[in-house]
């Protein structure tokens, strides 16, 4: 049996050599001067702030590695039904986002796009019937890494694995070669492929689908047959699955394997004995394989799949002696309307299995894909993840949801998931639905940043609130903004009293932050945008003047401060003698 030691011992002794000094060098501006012998600073300090005073710092080397599937340490484990990551519960919201066959410099500006709206959970597909195992192998590992460890500042996003899938056709993503115009992609040679390796001719199916030969419903595509789930998988998938978890099992940047995308059966009551047997044995396979990473199934729900409650329980219940090595359930649920061929295809039996969840097995679970099309689409978003994130039922609560279709770029090269009508870039919402994950981001998780809107709706007002005066107008003329809109005025050329736009923020107990603040940048506008910040008691701590005619539509970092318990503030006062526009968008305390 590996040991922590053996698997991550660079990360753990950079934490290690911390432990004396985490106390109140947390707020310590010059705690790089107390850690200088330590290897690799930059690392360590990074790891410090994603888990702060509950990093680990009692581990023993020859612990077993299993143990790190409770979420004590880098690897995001499980406790009952909660994830957790160094030591603390994770919920959170993640994205669907093809990123495993696009550019690297589009991986790069996707992942900062994410990391901005606080998402640290990426769901990616990876097979592909046109490249070897070796070769997606390659390909995931930059993914990975770049959401993992890349990034400045780093953006610590973990990657969840589909290792199959059960609709076969073209590979919808970045090999596609040829922009959406038509236009030929430059130094686009790779070939495209099947969803699916077992989609290659092979001795057992003749043809150029392979085992891709049921039919989807009113879809131009071919699923998996039952002989896969009986023995065809075991022709590519199952040694490519082997492949693949055991390049990534000592890596930190994976969230969890996914053993396929909603695989399902005929439907037969002996077909789907075949599926649960699929579940099982592949559960078993992969965690022979890698012991350190969380494994699900990827199903829609099990009513989809035509279960019953033995078979539900076959997959999904642990018993003494006999655990299913399925560590939380997934639900996929989208609505639409019928016209566009996307009514409620799962029913409400997603309802079922988070019951299920929360309930019978006591596991988390995870909407792991979800869209709304049609009119309000995105206000029944809203109201969806107020539901199944903080809603009445605790028992129809979720620990994490994955929007679908998740893109930011708009541009014309654009094009696989992202043009789902479920997409934020098809409904032409990419802006509300980055500041509306940036709210629920940071609302699910007290580790990641706390984002104050200007738009009341977009804040848990809970802990963040936007108060103006009169002074001040909402406008969404610039596409540059946080959410919908933005709150504009002019400088009142120093007179007196500030008639300012005030961020609200509130802080159970005290403690010391920085705070960032955004704007869309014009000639227009002030080049000496007093941001005054106060402490729940009123008092000034300081005052921080930024030019706003230049670092728009990014976090501009404001200063750091030590706060009070109560409601801080951060107020945007009209008293620049310097004359232009003011902006008062966004701030992040973190």
């Amino acid at each position: 049996m590996r040991t922590i030691s053996q698997l991550h011992s660079r990360h753990f002794r950079t934490v290690l050599a911390l432990t004396t000094l985490v106390g109140a060098a947390a707020c310590d501006p010059d705690i790089d001067e107390d850690i200088e012998d330590v290897e690799d600073v930059a690392e360590a300090s990074e790891l410090m702030a994603e888990f702060g005073e509950d990093a680990p710092t009692d581990i023993d080397a020859e612990t077993e590695v299993t143990a790190l599937r409770d979420g004590s340490g880098e690897f995001v484990g499980t406790r009952g039904a909660q994830f957790y990551l160094g030591g603390q519960p994770f919920r959170h919201i993640g994205a669907n986002i093809s990123l495993v066959y696009m550019p690297m410099w589009q991986v790069e500006r996707e992942l900062d796009f994410l990391r901005d709206a606080g998402i640290k959970h990426v769901r990616v597909g990876i097979a592909n019937d046109a490249m070897s195992s070796p070769q997606m192998i390659d390909r995931l590992k930059k993914v990975v890494d770049a959401a993992y460890y890349g990034g400045g500042p780093r953006r610590w996003i973990r990657v969840t694995v589909a290792l199959g899938g059960n609709y076969g056709g073209e590979l919808w993503h970045w090999e596609k070669c040829h922009y959406a115009n038509g236009t030929p992609v430059p130094n686009c040679g790779a070939p495209r492929g099947a969803i699916g390796l077992d989609a290659r001719p092979n001795p057992w199916r003749a043809g150029d689908t392979g085992f891709y030969t049921r039919p989807v419903p009113n879809m131009a595509l071919n699923m998996l047959e039952d002989a896969w789930l009986d023995w065809g998988h075991t022709a590519y998938y199952k040694q490519h699955v082997i492949q693949v978890v055991t390049a990534f099992r000592d890596h930190p940047g994976i969230f969890a394997w996914n053993i396929a995308n909603e695989v399902n059966s005929s439907g037969s009551p002996f077909a789907v004995g075949l599926l649960v047997q699929f579940y099982r044995g592949m559960a078993k396979t992969i965690r022979d394989n890698d012991p350190n990473h969380l494994i699900t199934t990827g199903l829609i729900s099990t009513s989809w799949a035509n279960m019953n409650d033995a078979q539900r329980d076959a997959v999904y219940l642990d018993q003494p002696n006999n655990p299913s090595n399925i560590d939380y359930l997934t639900v996929h649920s989208y609505d639409g309307p019928t016209a566009e061929g996307h009514e409620l295809i799962n029913g409400n039996a997603q309802h079922d299995d988070i019951w299920r969840a929360n309930r019978r097995y006591n596991k988390p679970v995870i909407i792991e894909e979800f869209g709304m099309s049609g009119v309000n689409a995105f206000e029944r978003v809203k109201a969806y993840f107020q539901e199944r994130l903080v809603g009445p039922d605790a028992d129809l609560q979720v620990d994490a949801i994955i929007p679908y279709g998740v893109t930011s770029n708009q541009t014309a090269e654009d094009w696989g998931t992202g043009d789902t009508p479920f997409s934020p870039r098809s409904q032409n919402m990419v802006r509300p639905y980055q500041a509306l994950w940036g709210r629920w981001a940071g609302q699910l998780d007290g580790r990641l940043p706390l984002i104050v809107d200007n738009d009341n709706s977009y804040n848990d007002t809970a802990r963040a609130k936007f108060e103006p005066s009169g002074a001040w107008g909402q406008s969404a003329y610039s596409g540059e903004r946080w959410g919908a809109n933005y709150h504009t005025t002019t400088t009142n050329g120093g007179a007196t009293g500030e008639d300012g736009a005030s961020f609200k923020f509130y802080l159970a107990a005290p403690a010391c932050k920085a705070v960032d603040a955004r704007w869309n940048a014009n000639a227009s506008r002030s080049n000496t945008a007093p941001f005054v910040v106060y402490s729940a008691n009123n008092a000034h701590l300081g005052t921080a003047y930024k030019n706003q005619q230049i670092e728009g539509d990014r976090w501009v970092n404001l200063g750091t401060w030590c706060f009070t318990t109560g409601w801080n503030r951060v107020t945007l006062s009209r008293w620049s003698p310097a004359p232009g526009h003011l902006i008062a968008d966004a701030i992040r305390v973190r």
